[in-house]
C-alpha cells in the first residue's frame, strides 16, 4: 500500500472520530441536568452557558465529520478549547461562568483539544504526491 492510499484509507477513521468526540460532547452536556443522579453519576457540573457551548461545538464536530469537513472540526476544537480557557479563567467566580468547577474545564479541554488533535491528524494525511505550495519558495 502506497502512502497515498494509506492516507486515503484514514481519513474516513478521522471523521468518524470527529463526529463521535462530538456527540460525546452533546451527550456531556446532558449533565447540566445531573442534580437528580446519584452522586457517583455527577462527574461534570456543568452550567446551563456551559451545556450550550458544548452542545452547539459538538453539532458542528459531528457535521464536521459527517461531510468530510474539516473546517468545521477546527472550529469545533477551537471553541471548546477556548471555552476551557474562560472556564479556567473564571474558576474563582462563585456560580462560573461556564461550569461549577474545574471538571467542565477539563470536560471542555478534553473534547476541544482531542477535536483539534483529529484535525491536525488529518491536515497531515493530504496526499503526499500533492505538491507543497509553499515548497516552490523555499531554498534548498
Amino acid at each position: 500500500m502506497s502512502d497515498a492510499e494509506f492516507a486515503r484509507a484514514q481519513l474516513p477513521r478521522l471523521d468518524r472520530a470527529a463526529a463521535v468526540l462530538g456527540a460525546a460532547s452533546a451527550l456531556v452536556a446532558l449533565y447540566v441536568f445531573g442534580a437528580g443522579l446519584p452522586t457517583e453519576a455527577q462527574f461534570v457540573r456543568v452550567g446551563l452557558w456551559g451545556a450550550v457551548v458544548l452542545v452547539v461545538f459538538g453539532v458542528l464536530a459531528v457535521l464536521g465529520g459527517e461531510f468530510h469537513r474539516p473546517a468545521l472540526t477546527w472550529i469545533a476544537g477551537a471553541g471548546l478549547t477556548l471555552a476551557a480557557l474562560v472556564q479556567l479563567a473564571t474558576l474563582h467566580l462563585a456560580p462560573g461562568l461556564l461550569g461549577r468547577d474545574a471538571s467542565a474545564m477539563a470536560a471542555f479541554g478534553g473534547f476541544g483539544i482531542g477535536l483539534l488533535a483529529v484535525a491536525l491528524a488529518r491536515r497531515s494525511l493530504r496526499d503526499p504526491e500533492t505538491p507543497d505550495p509553499g515548497a516552490s519558495d523555499r531554498t534548498t
